[in-house]
C-alpha cells in the first residue's frame, strides 16, 4: 500500500502589531516630466484636484499593477511648468 503524505499547511500570517495612522500616513505619487521624477503626496490631488486627478487616473486605488509600489505617471509639461503647478497646490507659506 502506498502511503499518502498530506501537504504541508501554509503558515497561519501573523497580524502586525502596526497600524497605520488614521489622518498622516500619506501616500506618494510619482510624475515623470521630461526625464525628471517628482514624488508628491497624493491626497492633494484626490482632494483638491479632482480634474487632474480624473485626467490621469489618480485615485484611491493608483498603484503598480505588480504590487511593487506606485505607478510612474507621465506627463507632457516641462519641470519648470509643472514646478509652478506644485507650487500652487504646494504654497511653502500662507498669506
Amino acid at each position: 500500500m502506498a502511503s499518502e503524505v498530506e501537504p504541508a499547511s501554509a503558515p497561519t500570517p501573523v497580524p502586525s502589531p502596526n497600524r497605520q495612522h488614521y489622518q498622516f500616513f500619506w501616500e506618494f505619487l510619482t510624475f515623470k516630466v521630461d526625464c525628471v521624477l517628482f514624488q508628491l503626496p497624493k491626497y492633494r490631488f484626490v482632494e483638491d484636484s479632482p480634474t487632474f486627478a480624473g485626467q490621469y487616473g489618480i485615485g484611491l486605488e493608483h498603484t503598480d499593477p505588480n504590487g511593487s509600489g506606485p505607478s510612474v505617471i507621465e506627463l507632457d509639461a516641462t519641470p519648470p511648468d509643472f514646478e509652478y503647478f506644485i507650487k500652487a497646490m504646494y504654497p511653502r507659506y500662507v498669506l
